[in-house]
C-alpha cells in the first residue's frame, strides 16, 4: 500500500474489478471513463489520492471528487450522474436543425441565405420547435461554429457534388499524383494588378 494523506476506502467485490479491467481493455472505451475505472481499481488497491493523480496526470480534486462517488456506488459511481437545473428548452437536434435551415439557398428570391424571420417560421412550419423568437435564432446561429463567407454558396446544383470531389481527391489522390492548390485573386489583389504602384496591404503579397 502506497503512503499518503488518508483517503476514502474503495472496496470491489471481484465481478466489478473484472468489469472495469474490461472497460481499460475496451479500444473504443472513452478516455474519461477508462481514466475514472483506473482510479477506481487503485482506490481499491489503496494507494493514495496524491499518488493515483500523479500516475494518472490529473489532479487531486479530481481523484477524490470519483473515489468518494466510487466508494458510495461501486463500480456504477464512474458513470455520470444526472446533472441538477432545468433542460434545455431547446436541444442540441433542433439547434443542428436551424443551422441547417439557415444554410439553405434562397434562389427565387435573389438571396443567398434566408432571414432571420424565414428561418424562424420555417422551424415552427416543419416542427423543429414548438416555437422560437427572432433573437433566440439569431444567438444560436451566432454562438455556433457553422458560420461561412457567402462565397462558399454557389446556386450550382451539382455543386455539394464538385465540392466533395474535390476534397476526395485531397483525402485520397491517385497514386504517384501531385496535388495542386491554386488560389484565385481577391479582389484587392486584382485592383493592385490593375492599378501598379499600389502598395500591398499588410500581410498581402505584392501583385507582380
Amino acid at each position: 500500500m502506497s503512503r499518503g494523506r488518508q483517503a476514502t476506502p474503495v472496496k470491489l467485490a471481484k465481478k466489478e474489478q473484472e468489469e472495469l479491467l474490461s472497460l481499460i481493455e475496451r479500444k473504443t472505451a472513452a478516455q474519461r471513463d477508462v481514466m475514472r475505472a483506473r482510479i477506481a481499481l487503485w482506490a481499491h488497491e489503496g494507494h493514495s489520492n496524491t499518488v493515483i493523480a500523479r500516475e494518472l496526470d490529473v489532479s487531486v480534486q479530481t481523484v477524490c471528487l470519483w473515489r468518494k462517488r466510487i466508494a458510495k456506488h461501486g463500480a456504477q459511481g464512474i458513470r455520470e450522474g444526472e446533472r441538477s437545473g432545468r433542460p434545455p428548452r431547446i436541444t442540441h437536434e433542433a439547434r443542428l436543425q436551424l443551422i441547417a435551415l439557415a444554410c439553405e439557398t434562397q434562389e427565387p428570391e435573389g438571396r443567398v441565405t434566408p432571414t432571420l424571420d424565414e428561418i424562424v417560421a420555417r422551424a415552427v412550419e416543419r416542427g423543429v420547435v414548438g416555437q422560437i423568437s427572432r433573437s433566440q435564432v439569431q444567438r444560436i446561429l451566432q454562438s455556433c461554429p457553422h458560420r461561412v463567407q457567402q462565397w462558399l454558396h454557389s446556386p450550382d446544383p451539382a455543386f455539394r457534388e464538385k465540392v466533395n470531389g474535390i476534397c476526395k481527391l485531397y483525402r485520397k489522390a491517385p497514386r504517384n499524383a501531385v496535388v495542386l492548390s491554386i488560389d484565385e485573386k481577391d479582389r484587392h489583389s486584382g485592383h493592385r494588378t490593375q492599378v501598379p504602384g499600389t502598395r500591398a496591404c499588410a500581410g498581402a503579397a505584392a501583385s507582380s
